[in-house]
């Protein structure tokens, strides 16, 4: 069996906490022993806030429709829009992602059961949690230093 701290689910958990301060990704359960316990809750003050994030994005992407017919287009105007928008096809994107993401661990659980542990298709489970963090904080630092 598995241990918890070779897990997708333990090892991608840190993420999707940075993902929720973004309004992104609204699941329960996060750090529970295993993935079972995941899951969207309507009623949950994660929940509101990806909402509300929602609702901002889309007003800011009806702030410059209007910006746009009423200045003109110019390419800042554009540029504005493309990344406004961007942002509310992230967040939908995610809340999507949320919507599956239980089942599409669970998926993967049983994948990490079934798969054959030959040297041929082994996965470097015991640094999954490090790689996972590393590449989340590289995009991050990133998309920071834009």
């Amino acid at each position: 069996k598995m241990s918890r701290s070779t897990s997708l689910h333990t090892s991608i958990a840190c993420t999707i906490v940075i993902g929720q301060f973004l309004g992104l990704m609204p699941l329960c359960g996060i750090f529970h022993q295993d993935e079972s316990h995941l899951k969207v809750t309507w009623r949950s003050l994660r929940f509101c806030y990806t909402v509300i994030v929602l609702f901002g994005s889309v007003l800011f992407v009806l702030f410059i429709i209007v910006w746009i017919i009423t200045t003109g287009v110019t390419l800042n105007n554009l540029l504005g829009l493309f990344v406004y928008l961007g942002c509310l096809l992230n967040v939908i994107l995610f809340f999507k992602l949320a919507m599956k993401w239980p089942g599409l661990l669970k998926l993967w659980r049983c994948i990490d059961f079934i798969c054959p542990s030959s040297d041929s298709f082994t996965f470097p489970k015991h640094s999954l949690k490090l790689k996972m963090n590393l590449v989340a904080t590289v995009v991050i630092g990133i998309s920071i230093g834009k």
